[in-house]
């Protein structure tokens, strides 16, 4: 018995160590854990199995105790009857006494066994559960950047579309400039030919004017003139 506690203990050790160790290379070894969570609950499972089994371990062990103490008691009484075949009955008793107490032995080793193994999950729950709430957190914190890189891409995308209609305005308002200073250039010149125009007939028949005046003159002349 006291071989089999002194190796658990050992074992509890070993298992304390290589836990500690698997939380120091938590930063390396996080990214190639699966699911952390899925292993917590399976940990939570066992560790609810255990205290099935220790519960029912520990009613077992009383049962055998109560049995070895009823025999005791029936051993320790003094007042058998003298008759033939007692001593066979008492041998038989205490056979089942021994039988009862190697039974009752084994079922405290077990029940040893499952206290340590008990305490070593308890005591390693707490820190696969701070590892799940990490990993769970990171997982959100993950989901929310592929969500955010997500909606920067759509913006990134719907400003590359406003880009391209803002430069076929750009390039229609260009065109369509162009074409203003081709229309204006072009009223231009019509205004300064009608203007010349004008002016050239105002000449021209200001001109026709003096020469009909001047044609009249010769073909009326004023009375009281000789010619000579």
């Amino acid at each position: 018995m006291q071989l089999c506690f002194e190796t658990e203990i050992q074992r509890l050790g070993k298992i304390t160590e290589e836990h500690d160790g698997n939380d120091g290379q938590f930063g390396v070894q996080s990214s190639s854990s699966l699911m952390p969570e899925t292993q917590f609950f399976e940990l939570n499972k066992k560790i609810k199995h255990m205290e099935s089994k220790l519960h029912e371990t520990l009613a077992t062990v009383k049962i055998k105790e109560q049995q070895v103490w009823e025999l005791e008691l029936v051993l320790s009484n003094n007042n058998f009857p003298k008759l033939e075949g007692t001593s066979s009955l008492v041998s038989a008793l205490q056979d089942r006494k021994e039988e009862v107490k190697s039974e009752l032995e084994v079922l405290l080793k077990k029940k040893m066994e499952a206290e340590i193994e008990y305490l070593i999950l308890r005591r390693t729950s707490p820190n696969w559960q701070i590892l799940s709430e990490d990993h769970i957190t990171l997982s959100n914190g993950l989901r929310h950047l592929a969500g955010d890189q997500e909606q920067m891409m759509l913006k990134l995308r719907d400003a590359e579309d406003k880009t391209l209609k803002l430069r076929e305005r750009t390039d229609k308002l260009g065109a369509y400039s162009e074409e203003l200073v081709r229309t204006e250039y072009f009223l231009r010149v019509q205004h300064m030919v009608c203007k010349f125009s004008l002016y050239f007939i105002f000449q021209l028949t200001l001109l026709c004017v003096v020469f009909g005046l001047f044609g009249m003159k010769l073909m009326f002349p004023i009375d009281g003139v000789a010619p000579t």
